[in-house]
């Protein structure tokens, strides 16, 4: 490894110095961050000032503490509460976890809780809410002013999720009808003045500016990055080696290292711990391999943070674990350099996940892990030229992602001139118009796009994405809500099951899978796995090449959804289940899925390829999907979401596939016909 500061080998050597690590951070006083010193500056700006964007680095402390300096600077009074949003739920669930013990003798054990996607662990004594961006754009949905907050607070601004820009926009409409809310914008890499030039006017020479930027020091200790001199040729096997050199080599030290995908990680704890045994390190610190990735159940997420006396935790982890989150024991970051993104193709209409380079900011962001509490290393699994080659930033959200859930928001908040909103980033025209004509094809806007009362005033109430939410309606129309929301609540964990790694395992996996697979393909599979209850033992799953994890996090999300529908049924206790396996049954299962998948769907033409019905894409079905090895042969299928495979040479492949009826098709357009709608079956 290279760091810089050390000889340049010779294919650096023309190169300019590194900027990474140009400052030292001085030691701060004990048990204190950075941020205190900063608390009276930041009171007297709330008050002299609406808005106030905080930039500070990573290890500053501005996510845990900020929110405390308001609760004791009497901006929780007169039941007001303070709110901070958080890009992602594990962040929201541990700050919580974080301020609330540091305040709870003072303050009380419930004066802190937290919000996020199926789970509310606030009451009437809460005065710090930590929320996502999604759920505080959810509430203001039902309180359109947030009357409940004095101050919102946006942690990690440089994300720029879609949620995190709608929310900006809201903000800037609602401060202008509240004198009194104040808004706190944070963020380690945010371009301040953009964002201070967004929420305030410009004033006149010598009017007092209603936003101040304040900026905070870094964070408390050095880390030095290393870079390779030359590129890998494979990032996971570096990133296991260079563990097992960290391992051996430092004397204490937790180690966190950065992969792109879930897949990636749970590859790389397997091949680490082959490599660790076949090596038989003398080393006597017993070195513990954990992932952490969004779709691990709740539990196996909050195992990393967990104390491990007399061991040493390698944590594996996704971009979850770039900002927010604090793993106190971190003193070694392994970045491979790479971040799975989503990019949406609105000309095709297809999301294409992509596994590619991180922002420069992304890659400081994770060297700051390592230097929390202690100094810290960060290698680099790329040379210093590529580098300066990463962009500087991660695009937003807005750009590159489906707008349907977006519009649909918008409209439920009465905004109809949704170009006209104000937004950080505009969304492109033909984003635009897909989301409009997804939203049209499953019936929750009209010819004037306008919401259908009933259908689109309620997806935009759903936690899911809109074909998942649209299903879940259509479910109560055919009785099977439960099998629905199995199917849905699959949906959103990735690799149900193990894939086989080579021949002799597929063969195994191909016999076991046969034993329970559905033949119309991956949904009614998912609600098969569920229906018996036969995944809950962890010794059927592997024998049956099923992914326990993955279930695991899956039944949650069950549950959750399970409660929401259960509300939106007026309270009833038993959902509407019909089962699987009977061909009745199985037909209204598919049916309801139909419905809310009528843009994911694929036709088989007459060169034997499947093409997508809106577009005339070429398409072929996932490998790992299991209607390309047991489904029945049929004309139509709808699919889940696209991904991107380098084996197929920018050909897109449909993931979680089923057969269809191409009848219920036709009748769906009939249907639509009728009540004088346009139907993209039409024109087919």
């Amino acid at each position: 490894m290279w760091k810089p500061g050390a000889p340049a080998p010779d294919s650096l050597r023309s190169e300019a110095p590194s900027d990474v690590n140009s400052s030292m951070f001085q030691p701060s006083i004990a048990n204190t961050l950075p941020i205190n010193v900063h608390r009276r500056q930041i009171l007297y700006a709330l008050e002299r000032h609406k808005v106030v964007i905080i930039v500070g680095e990573t290890g500053s402390g501005k996510s845990t503490q900020i929110p405390k300096f308001l609760l004791e600077g009497s901006w929780c009074e007169k039941n007001y509460q303070v709110v901070c949003s958080q890009p992602r739920r594990l962040a929201a669930v541990k700050l919580a976890e974080r301020v609330g013990s540091e305040v709870r003798f003072k303050h009380g054990a419930g004066s802190v809780g937290y919000k996020v996607r199926f789970d509310d662990q606030t009451n009437e004594q809460t005065k710090i809410k930590f929320v996502t961006d999604g759920i505080l754009v959810r509430e203001s949905l039902s309180d359109p002013l947030l009357d409940d907050y004095s101050v919102c607070i946006v942690d990690e601004a440089h994300e720029r999720n879609l949620n995190q820009d709608v929310l900006f926009g809201l903000l800037k409409k609602i401060r202008k009808r509240r004198e009194n809310l104040r808004i706190i914008v944070c963020s380690a890499t945010i371009d301040a003045q953009a964002f201070l030039d967004f929420f305030c006017d410009k004033k006149e020479e010598g009017e007092a500016s209603d936003g101040v930027i304040i900026s905070v020091d870094g964070r408390q200790h050095p880390v030095e990055s290393m870079y390779l001199e030359s590129p890998c040729a494979n990032y996971l096997q570096t990133s296991c080696e260079t563990v097992l050199q960290i391992h051996e080599s430092e004397a204490d030290g937790d180690i966190l290292i950065f992969l792109p995908t879930a897949d990636d990680i749970e590859r790389c704890i397997a091949m680490t711990d082959d490599m660790q045994k076949r090596k038989k390190s003398p080393k006597k610190l017993q070195l513990t391999l954990m992932p952490l990735y969004a779709a691990l159940p709740v539990h196996l997420q909050k195992m990393p943070f967990n104390n491990t006396p007399g061991k040493r935790k390698a944590i594996f982890a996704t971009s979850i674990a770039e900002t927010s989150i604090t793993l106190p024991m971190v003193k070694f970051v392994v970045d491979a350099g790479w971040v799975k993104l989503p990019f949406f193709d609105a000309d095709r209409g297809f999301e294409r996940l992509v596994v590619t380079n991180v922002s420069k900011a992304s890659a400081n962001q994770r060297a700051g892990r390592a230097g929390r509490t202690s100094p810290g290393k960060c290698y680099r699994l790329y040379p210093h030229s590529s580098f300066l080659k990463f962009p500087d930033m991660t695009p937003p959200e807005i750009s590159r992602t489906p707008l349907s859930s977006f519009v649909l928001t918008m409209k439920a908040l009465g905004i109809d001139n949704i170009m006209k909103f104000d937004l950080l980033t505009p969304p492109s025209i033909e984003s635009m118009c897909f989301a409009l004509e997804e939203l049209f094809a499953v019936g929750a806007i009209d010819e004037k796009c306008a919401l259908v009362e009933g259908v689109g005033d309620l997806l935009a109430e759903f936690p899911v994405e809109v074909k998942l939410g649209r299903s879940l309606l259509a479910a109560f129309e055919f009785g099977c809500v439960e099998e629905v929301i199995s199917v849905a609540a699959a949906s959103q964990v990735n690799n149900v099951f193990h894939y086989a790694r080579n021949p002799a395992q597929k063969q195994n996996r191909d016999a076991a899978v046969s034993e329970y697979v559905h033949n119309s393909g991956d949904h009614l599979t998912f609600a098969r796995i569920f229906d018996d209850n036969q995944w809950k033992d962890g010794n059927l799953c592997r024998d049956r090449f099923l992914n326990f994890r993955a279930l695991q996090k899956a039944n949650e999300v069950r549950g959750q959804l399970r409660g929401f529908c259960r509300r939106l049924a007026g309270g009833v206790k038993n959902l509407p289940s019909v089962g699987v396996g009977e061909e009745e049954s199985d037909v209204a299962i598919l049916k309801a899925l139909t419905k809310g998948h009528v843009f994911n769907v694929a036709k088989l033409s007459s060169d034997g390829k499947y093409r997508t019905l809106r577009g005339n894409n070429s398409v072929i079905v996932s490998p790992m999907s299991l209607y390309s090895s047991f489904g029945k042969h049929s004309d139509f299928i709808i699919f889940s979401y696209t991904e991107d495979d380098p084996r197929t040479f920018g050909q897109l492949q449909l993931v979680n596939c089923s057969a269809i009826n191409g009848q219920w098709l036709a009748l769906e357009a009939k249907e639509k016909q009728d009540k004088g709608q346009f139907s993209l079956f039409v024109q087919n």
